[in-house]
């Protein structure tokens, strides 16, 4: 076991250049977050969700996958290094969503800190179930 202590993980992601491991944690009612995952450490599930979380969304916004722009996709050279999160939200839920439904991006300090509130990058504005489930960077962003 590396880290233990996490609900239902389903994304993860290498900060590039460090050895600062990143997973999503989708929680219960309480909230959702991410968590820097170091080798050993032990988190809250299942009694404190908040409990070494790098960011809490305070909410139920069902985190699925994490990645880093690593400089190489093609996006504009302030993107390099900024965290994205896609928050899919309620699988059997139709139509926009106030928290959810979206990708929202993290700016990070150089010790792997989170450096501020994420800002929205991407937000579902159809009618249907449409959630980001997952991400890869491209060559052309």
């Amino acid at each position: 076991m590396w880290a233990g202590g996490l609900r239902n993980v389903f994304g993860g992601t290498w900060q590039p250049g460090t050895n600062n491991y990143f997973v999503d944690g989708p929680g219960t009612y309480l909230g959702d977050g991410i968590y820097k995952a170091t080798k050993g450490a032990m988190f809250g599930w299942c009694c404190d969700l908040f409990a070494g979380a790098w960011y809490n969304w305070g909410n139920d916004v069902a985190p699925v996958q994490a990645a880093f722009d690593t400089g190489n996709s093609g996006f504009p050279a302030s993107s390099n290094g900024k965290l994205y999160v896609g928050l899919s939200g309620d699988t059997y839920a139709k139509g926009q969503d106030p928290v959810s439904k979206r990708i929202q991006v993290f700016t990070l300090n150089p010790d792997g800190s989170n450096a501020g509130i994420p800002q929205d990058f991407v937000v579902y504005q159809g009618q249907g179930y449409g959630s980001p489930i997952g991400m890869a960077f491209g060559p052309q962003g």
